[in-house]
């Protein structure tokens, strides 16, 4: 039913499994099977152990006979009410036959959002063998959360049992709200003319959680157009979206606002070539989110077909006071780069250049050879120099840095000639914790060989962020290389 729900456009917000499996682990062939089955279930339900069931049944020669014999167990417990009789019992019996066969015969299909499974700690028969998740996991996404309850299927429901469920229930269900309150904006903020902006005409549809802008094609800008193009870069779609996404959720929460926004993963993979003269809308639509994260999907679009594609998680994490006190003392890059090296990096603008030469790491116990090089900052008025009010780094700082090592890596270690375009595929990105301006970070990659650098002229590099201590993320990258024929054949496509 979720599934469906989902295919005909509704939000499906939760889903919660009770103590359920999406199969049996026995087979129930024959109806006494069936019938010893539902005996045993309701025998469960009135309190009854599984040695006292075994006794029970043993000496009934019937199912109608066992029945009788369950229906005055239960009288004399004070399970059911006086008026009722053995006939609706006996017509309860068949209706749950009738139900079985149906659950029977049900082929559980797939579902593709998240669920939380409540299982009781003793497990009915016809689960034992089966995973911690009740071997959901080969059915739906993702599951968020498997917590275990006292008691079997039947008293779960039962006395505090049924308290302590409720008790889960409601807090899921306040993650869900108060996410979708505290984090999500419900109007746009002021705009900031002291600010550059990539995007304009930004939209905000607090009900279904979706905004909307236009992308800027400003052929002056310095840093996006640092050398003539004729498409636009795939940089400047990257810091539309990131830039409406800031505009739609709250940089620190809003409960506490010790915790702050950065980007927990991005994934970003490019359908087309946009074109410089075409209008670019750019939307985000949040697709789920819990206590402190934010997961959105975004499309960029020309002419009503889709150029790049985005999936992120934004999460909050406590302010680092040590690290923000960075921001304000930065030192920028002032080092004069040769210009083979800022040519390498496809730059013509030395400002624009956010790493240093990188160099071989010392062999030390590694056995394969790594490049390193270092996070450089920019001046202070330079575009990815912008910074939130918790001086986090714009996220396209560190993609950029991570290009311009793929890049160098590519003409100066594997081969690729000058003057061949690096065709940006996809990114991934992903970082364990917020990262401020200032902090001294370095950026690794570990030389790749044989088959392992291009296949088909495609070629992808993992990025390694390290901080002074600990690695602290990584970025993905996967481009294909191709000479400048080749690219003039596909920009006529």
């Amino acid at each position: 039913m979720a599934q469906r729900l989902k295919e005909q456009g509704e939000t499906v917000e939760m889903l919660a499994l009770i103590d359920s499996a999406p199969r049996f682990n026995r087979s129930l062939a024959t109806e006494a099977e069936r019938d010893l089955f539902l005996l045993n279930l309701m025998s469960l339900d009135i309190g009854m152990s599984g040695a006292q069931l075994a006794e029970f049944f043993q000496e009934r020669s019937s199912t109608e006979h066992s029945l009788q014999a369950l229906f005055k167990e239960a009288q004399k417990r004070g399970l059911i009410p006086q008026l009722m009789s053995f006939q609706t019992l006996y017509h309860s019996f068949n209706v749950m036959k009738r139900l079985l066969n149906v659950v029977l015969n049900y082929q559980v299909g797939c579902y593709d959002g998240s669920v939380m499974l409540f299982k009781a700690e003793l497990p009915l028969l016809e689960y034992q063998g089966m995973n911690a998740s009740l071997d959901w996991d080969n059915h739906v996404a993702r599951i968020d959360q498997v917590q275990t309850l006292s008691g079997n299927h039947f008293t779960l429901l039962h006395g505090s049992n049924v308290q302590t469920l409720a008790s889960y229930l409601r807090k899921a269900l306040r993650a869900k709200v108060s996410t979708r309150n505290r984090l999500f904006q419900e109007i746009l903020p002021p705009f900031d003319p002291f600010a550059t902006h990539v995007i304009e005409e930004v939209r905000l549809d607090a009900l279904v959680k979706e905004a909307k802008a236009r992308l800027c094609i400003d052929e002056q800008h310095p840093f996006f157009f640092d050398h003539p193009l004729d498409h636009i870069p795939g940089a400047l779609m990257i810091s539309g979206l990131w830039e409406l996404l800031t505009d739609v959720t709250e940089p620190t929460d809003p409960d506490n606002p010790a915790l702050c926004r950065y980007v927990q993963s991005l994934h970003v993979s490019f359908q087309r070539w946009a074109e410089k003269d075409v209008p670019t809308p750019l939307s985000l639509l949040l697709m789920d989110g819990g206590p402190q994260h934010l997961s959105v999907s975004g499309i960029v679009t020309q002419n009503a077909a889709i150029v790049a594609e985005l999936d992120a998680c934004v999460g909050y994490q406590p302010k680092d006071p040590a690290k923000q006190a960075m921001a304000g003392q930065a030192s920028t890059e002032t080092s004069n780069h040769a210009p083979d090296f800022v040519r390498l990096l496809h730059k013509q603008r030395e400002e624009n250049v956010v790493i240093a030469q990188p160099t071989l790491a010392p062999a030390g116990s590694a056995s394969v050879p790594r490049y390193q090089t270092r996070l450089a900052y920019p001046h202070a008025e330079h575009y990815l120099s912008q910074k939130t009010s918790t001086g986090v780094i714009h996220p396209m700082h560190l993609l950029e840095a991570a290009r311009q090592m793929l890049t160098w890596l590519g003409h100066a270690h594997y081969g690729v000639p000058e003057g061949h375009p690096m065709n940006l595929i996809s990114v991934e990105f992903q970082q364990s914790r917020p990262l401020y301006v200032g902090e001294p970070l370095t950026l690794e990659h570990e030389v790749l060989s044989g088959d392992q650098v291009r296949i088909k002229d495609i070629v992808q590099f993992r990025i390694e962020l390290h901080d002074p201590l600990q690695p602290c993320g990584h970025i993905l990258i996967t481009a294909q290389a191709v000479d400048r024929e080749l690219y003039e054949r596909q920009r006529q496509q």
